[in-house]
């Protein structure tokens, strides 16, 4: 492996980026308060901005990614012969709690 790919593996795995970023904003704050409020002002389209709310969502779904893969990993097993389908449907709540009914859109769904 190169030197550069090594090194970007190991940013990804400890997550560097986002700790220098925390610790970097934990200073800033502590250190010049007035200016850390001033510039980190929710601005629309500017830099804080995009780094506050853009980024952090990427952040959120590449770790709810790592998770939800290292949970189906424990699930399914590494190296397992079955593939693991997951699919979603829309399913409409029955009109009234009569038990004929529930029955029949539980057996409408088993079908799918």
């Amino acid at each position: 492996m190169s030197r550069p790919k090594k090194f970007v593996r190991i940013l990804q795995e400890f997550s560097l980026p986002l700790l220098v970023g925390v610790l970097g904003g934990l200073l800033a704050a502590n250190m010049a308060p007035e200016w850390y409020a001033s510039y980190f002002a929710d601005h629309h389209g500017t830099l804080p901005f995009i780094i506050n709310n853009v980024f952090m969502a990427f952040f959120f779904g590449i770790a709810a990614k790592e998770i939800t893969e290292a949970a189906l990993k424990n699930i399914i097993g590494v190296g397992s012969k079955w593939d693991l389908i997951i699919f979603g449907s829309g399913i409409d709540d029955p009109e009234t709690s009569d038990v004929e009914e529930i029955h029949a859109v539980q057996d409408g769904v088993n079908r799918l």
